[in-house]
């Protein structure tokens, strides 16, 4: 994970693809994350985020897929596990994310043919990636404790 002064920045897990993005604001943290996924090609489409004190959603993909799920963060809660599915191989796509806070709320989006654990544990300050139709890479930005 790389790190700055202020934030700690897990791996980019998936394939090489997409348009880079990079979802956060410096004066706070994700209250809301929404995932949508396809049985049909078992990827991840579709992220939206919402930010505290920020009434913008902030969205990456297409919304096509069949399912989908969402994590509401409150102000006091953590992230204390995730896990990020891909595929292996040159067209390795993000294909599921586990999400799972301090106040026991659990999510889990997607599918696992081969997965990263991120073991940090804190407060979700914002997503990065690379997305064009479908989320071909995924990393996660926490606030350093």
């Amino acid at each position: 994970m790389a790190q700055n002064d202020n934030y700690i920045y897990s791996t980019e897990v998936g394939g090489v693809g997409g348009t880079p993005f990079t979802f956060m604001q410096e004066s706070g943290t994700i209250t809301s994350i929404k995932f949508n996924w396809s049985d049909q090609y078992k990827l991840l489409h579709h992220i939206e985020v919402k930010f505290i004190n920020n009434a913008n959603i902030y969205a990456t993909g297409d919304p096509k897929g069949n399912h989908e799920v969402i994590l509401e963060i409150d102000d006091d809660e953590t992230i204390i596990g995730s896990v990020i599915g891909y595929k292996k191989g040159n067209d390795g796509r993000c294909t599921g994310v586990k999400l799972t806070t301090s106040k026991g709320k659990s999510i889990m989006a997607g599918y696992f043919e081969e997965s990263l654990i991120t073991t940090y544990t804190g407060k979700l300050a914002g997503i990065k990636g690379g997305a064009g139709s479908d989320i071909d890479r995924l990393g996660l930005i926490f606030l350093k404790k």
